[in-house]
């Protein structure tokens, strides 16, 4: 601010005001051209939500919109949600089809080939910067292991250059063989079991075994018989760590036997495992409660005494509540009773993860006993955990039960338009319009014919309503949004960060704001994505506190993004989505 003082003069910046009551007029059509008369035509891109009606030869004017444009929308009962492109400058008569909720399904449109191959170039684009860069930044690492995944051709080559500038200090031969292996061993185990096993075992034990778990885990999924020596495997490679690392690796190997057929051997390393606690003095160090927490999760199956004097041990009420639950969806496998009574005994505290727990029974139980699962997830009181739990069952049977997984999203969608303030609390998560989000890319991948409406419905539940712990949350929400629609919808998600601005000034906002500008940028809009991130990485190179500056470019997590088969999850991790729930983890 400037203090002004009589007779100074001061030149100040040009103030441009944004005018937000802009009109689109245009027609509602049923998907028999005829028009429709009462639909309500809203739209959120606007100060506050905003709406008309049509006429009754379905014209209708709908004035409100941000000078940046955006969606209008149009419902009407017994029809699916239909909507527009609404671009700035632009003289529009808009024509909006509405097609029954009863009658064929609209497609989503198909992800064009220049889009893949522009996808492909920002890949390469960011993978490059942060290699170039680590010998400033560092990350060097992580840029090899994302384009072992890529392309292995290059990675070997930038291996082989680091090897030589360092004079061989530097070697990432091992990320690169490890990115082999993710790609080659699965099908080699399904083939030649042996071959496999060889290799696997062949690595060092930390490396050997969660290379062995994974692959035995994937295994499970499609063949119990050929999962069990892997199985074994990683038990025998367990009993090489030393503790307290080798209790939970012995219960997790034990735990993986048990599920793929070999129940003795599987028990006898869990009991092993829970032997070994014998070892700890009476005041735990962190590693030692931990390794006692995981035993008793996988104990309580079968010897429920012991676990429960182990469990006891914990020295941490929060702690104690994670390896109950974790307890509770094992015993859940057998005697959903059981499961049931210990989750009374969870003792007061501020996680969630009593419900989480639900949520993960219901998904270990919803096999044998489905109707039972959903009732455990349909009772959830939090609408956003009921969400994030019908999510979860969907994703869980995607692939091997699709119908179920509609099911899922179905009632998903509902919870998240009965009633918006419930998810107030996940502002700073998109909300749940993020949720939606991430309703509407499970469902692409699970073949859902109804996805093209899944995002429509995701659009209009933005809020207009800033949170109050963050002025700027409405922009937020719409990159979080564009990130996770671009992953189905690229066009769509161009238009939604076209509400921001144009290119120039979304280059020009993004440099200074949060990373989640540029991933979805980047996905959305690869090639333009190109020059912000090469804006991104110069400003750090001249910033006083350089290592810090590129830290929080987001470039790093980008490579991470782009180059993983399930980009969702990662962009969950490090953007402004919620995050999705797992199955019963690493305890």
């Amino acid at each position: 601010p400037m203090l002004g003082v009589a007779g100074m003069t001061a030149d100040f910046a040009d103030v441009k005001l944004a005018r937000t009551s802009l009109s689109v007029g245009g027609t509602v059509v049923g998907s028999d051209g005829k028009p429709l008369a009462g639909v309500e035509l809203f739209s959120n891109d606007g100060p506050v939500k905003f709406s008309a009606k049509s006429a009754a030869d379905g014209t209708f004017t709908l004035s409100g919109f941000s000078e940046n444009g955006g969606f209008a929308f149009a419902k009407l009962a017994g029809y699916r949600l239909g909507r527009a492109d609404v671009i700035p400058g632009v003289a529009q008569k808009l024509n909006i089809i509405l097609s029954k909720s009863d009658g064929a399904p609209v497609p989503l449109p198909e992800i064009s080939a220049e889009h893949t191959a522009a996808l492909d170039r920002m890949t390469r684009h960011t993978l490059t910067l942060v290699f170039e860069s680590h010998a400033q930044f560092g990350f060097g690492g992580n840029a090899v292991s994302g384009m072992a995944r890529f392309d292995l051709a290059t990675a070997k080559r930038w291996r082989d250059e680091e090897k030589t500038r360092t004079k061989g200090r530097t070697d990432f031969t091992h990320l690169i063989e490890r990115a082999e292996r993710d790609n080659t061993l699965f099908p080699l185990a399904q083939k030649d079991p042996d071959a496999a096993l060889a290799v696997l075992n062949a690595l060092k034990p930390e490396t050997g075994l969660a290379e062995t778990i994974a692959l035995a885990k994937r295994l499970l999924a499609v063949d119990k018989a050929k999962a069990l020596p892997f199985a074994e495997l990683a038990i025998v490679l367990a009993g090489r760590h030393v503790l307290p690392n080798r209790i939970w690796c012995l219960a997790w190997a034990g735990d993986l036997a048990q599920q793929a057929g070999g129940e003795n051997i599987g028990k006898k390393a869990v009991a092993d495992a829970a032997d070994l606690t014998t070892k700890f003095g009476v005041k735990l160090q962190p590693l030692e409660a931990m390794a006692m927490g995981i035993v008793a999760s996988h104990l309580a199956p079968f010897d429920p005494d012991r676990a429960r004097a182990i469990l006891e041990r914990q020295p941490e009420q929060r702690d104690f509540n994670r390896y109950l639950g974790a307890a509770a969806v094992r015993v859940a496998r057998t005697d959903l009773a059981k499961a049931k009574e210990l989750l009374k005994e969870f003792k007061v505290d501020n996680s969630s993860t009593p419900l989480i727990t639900r949520i993960q029974i219901a998904s270990e139980i919803r096999s044998e006993k489905p109707e039972e699962a959903i009732k455990l997830v349909g009772d959830i009181k939090s609408e956003p955990e009921r969400v994030l739990g019908y999510l979860h069952l969907a994703v869980r049977f995607q692939a091997t039960d699709k119908k179920f997984a509609w099911k899922m999203i179905e009632a998903a969608m509902e919870s998240l338009e009965r009633d918006p303030k419930s998810f107030f609390s996940y502002s700073n998560s998109c909300g749940r319009a993020g949720m939606a989000a991430i309703a509407a890319v499970r469902a692409k991948e699970s073949g859902y014919p109804h996805t093209a409406e899944l995002v429509t419905r995701c659009l209009a539940m933005r809020s207009t309503e800033p949170d109050w712990n963050t002025p700027d949350s409405r922009d937020q929400q719409t990159v979080g949004l564009a990130a996770a629609i671009a992953l189905i919808d690229p066009a769509t998600a161009r238009q939604l960060l076209r509400s921001l601005g144009d290119s120039d000034v979304y280059l020009a906002k993004a440099v200074g704001q949060r990373r989640m500008w540029l991933f979805a940028l980047a996905l959305a809009d690869p090639d333009s994505a190109k020059k912000l991130a090469d804006r991104l990485i110069d400003a750090a190179k001249r910033s006083p506190k350089a290592q810090e500056r590129f830290g929080n470019t987001g470039l790093v997590e980008l490579g991470s993004i782009l180059s993983d088969p399930d980009r969702l999850k990662v962009l969950s991790r490090f953007g402004t989505l919620p995050h999705e729930i797992e199955e019963v983890g690493d305890y």
